[in-house]
């Protein structure tokens, strides 16, 4: 834990914690999108996924899922998860946002970025990102 870290700390102060596994916390974020916004992170502080030990990911997924089914009984919707990149975050501790939403994540994204909602891909472009992300993906160690 990192007593820098707003989100470590939000586990000293369980006002807001809704959930505490052994490796994993559920917290209500501090700037909510809408009620039953929540960010899943690990209990200690890792600030990249390649840091989390396999049981700390493991619970992480199996949180997810089980929050998820939470959310929809509350709110009567499945949410949104999102994970932002390390360049994006508020702060830097591994988090998973879950937000209860009736629209899907294409929805939002066409919308706010003003592209196509449902739109095709020709294969040949998807050909091009395959290759590319497959060449990526051999480049990172």
């Amino acid at each position: 834990m990192s007593d820098k870290c707003a989100l470590c700390n939000e586990l000293n102060n369980t006002r807001h914690v809704a959930y505490i596994g052994e490796h994993v916390f559920i917290v209500v974020n501090l700037r909510l999108l809408k009620p039953g916004h929540v960010l899943i992170l690990p209990k200690k502080h890792r600030e990249s996924f390649d840091e989390l030990t396999a049981a700390e990911a493991k619970e992480m997924f199996e949180v997810i899922e089980k929050c998820s089914k939470a959310l929809k009984i509350v709110y009567g919707y499945y949410p949104i998860v999102a994970i932002n990149p390390l360049t994006r975050r508020s702060e830097k501790h591994v988090h998973i946002h879950l937000v209860p939403s009736d629209h899907g994540l294409r929805d939002y994204i066409a919308t706010y970025e003003n592209l196509p909602h449902n739109e095709e891909a020709p294969s040949e472009i998807r050909e091009i990102i395959k290759e590319n992300i497959a060449k990526a993906m051999n480049e990172i160690e």
